[in-house]
């Protein structure tokens, strides 16, 4: 504020968690010498990052800091998201969908072998994913070893999140399309709470969750394949 403006009364709190902006570069800004008193940002020790519709996610994730809350409103977000700090990725339920792209660009290597999840937490210890969709949208083909979502070397919770058609257009025999695979390569401990996560129209495997050190606790949770096929045996 400069001469007779008076910011005393702005709603920082407001603005700090419905606006976008790289947060690493305000948290901890000195204001001028000729601001009057008032709430300044700088306050704030977390803050959550708000996309509206039409947006993508991935911004927000790249400028939050490890503790954020990243919040994703309704609507359809087509991209991969990769998540490599402590955070929680928030949607609005279920009509927060993040949507697979045609292709994949991000992925981790098992026996020597890609795995490209469209939701992509790895070397993190408390990566929270809840309140919305993940929808493979059945782009396994040009994604083999494709995922709904993953975890590498990565802890924490999956909850009310619903995964689905993470296979291949149209449903084949194809080993893969895993809903939820959770793998720990380097024996470091680890724990991840799956709560409330329904699954269906996956390809190979429901959930696989796996690896010297990772705890796992698994409840109220719901995976259903397609019955008898002939296509492929589903775990």
């Amino acid at each position: 504020a400069r001469g007779t403006y008076d910011n005393s009364q702005f709603d920082w709190a407001s603005y700090w968690n419905d606006n976008t902006f790289n947060k690493a570069v305000i948290v901890g800004a000195v204001p001028p010498a000729d601001v009057r008193t008032y709430s300044y940002p700088n306050s704030y020790g977390t803050f959550n990052n708000v996309r509206r519709i039409g947006a993508i996610i991935q911004p927000e994730i790249d400028n939050a800091l490890a503790g954020d809350t990243v919040l994703a409103k309704d609507g359809v977000y087509v991209e991969q998201v990769e998540i490599s700090k402590d955070l929680t990725l928030r949607g609005a339920g279920a009509g927060t969908i993040v949507r697979s792209p045609d292709a994949l660009t991000k992925f981790f290597t098992t026996s020597g072998l890609n795995n490209y999840p469209v939701v992509y937490a790895h070397d993190a210890a408390a990566v929270t994913i809840r309140d919305l969709k993940v929808d493979g949208a059945g782009k396994g083909n040009a994604n083999y070893r494709f995922q709904g979502i993953g975890f590498y070397n990565a802890g924490g919770e999956v909850q009310t999140v619903e995964i689905t058609d993470v296979r291949d257009t149209p449903f084949s025999g194809a080993q893969h399309g895993v809903a939820l695979y959770a793998y720990n390569a380097d024996g470091a401990p680890r724990s991840l709470a799956v709560t409330g996560v329904t699954i269906h129209d996956f390809q190979k495997n429901g959930m696989a969750l796996m690896g010297a050190g990772l705890t796992v606790d698994v409840n109220n949770s719901q995976v259903t394949g397609y019955g008898p096929t002939t296509v492929t045996a589903q775990n």
